[in-house]
């Protein structure tokens, strides 16, 4: 595989991911967010959550143990500072390019996309080779 190779390159959704106190609400909406990332039509994805230096251990034990639910599928960057969503996924992007993952897919620990969006933005990249952003 090239280091961008559009047609079978996994996409990366990538997720900043802060918490202060680790609850069940919280672990609640990220696994929804997680669930809708599992249901995509294409299957070929990665996650990369950025944690921002999150002050919950409790947090940081929860995505500990998703890494290893997951299988492969997700990693976590724990971050040493936290300077905000910005830094997170900016710092979760250099790791995106610098793994050759060939788009990137953006999405927070509490919201929820779409089954085809993955599938959706493959067939535009490949279609357009001028595209840059969908």
């Amino acid at each position: 595989m090239s280091k961008f190779d559009m047609a079978n390159g996994p996409a990366v959704f990538i997720m900043p991911h802060w918490s202060k106190e680790g609850t069940e609400l919280e672990r609640n909406w990220l696994n929804a967010t997680l669930e809708s990332i599992k249901a995509q039509t294409d299957s070929n994805w990665k996650i990369l959550i950025a944690d921002g230096n999150s002050p919950s251990e409790k947090a940081k034990a929860y995505l500990r143990q998703l890494v290893e639910e997951f299988g492969g599928k997700l990693d976590v960057i724990f971050m040493e500072k936290s300077d905000g969503p910005g830094h997170a996924r900016n710092v979760a992007i250099q790791r995106a390019y610098e793994a050759g993952y060939p788009f990137i897919v953006f999405l927070d620990a509490d919201d929820m996309t779409g089954a085809k969006r993955v599938e959706s933005a493959r067939k535009i990249f490949l279609s357009n080779p001028a595209v840059g952003v969908v």
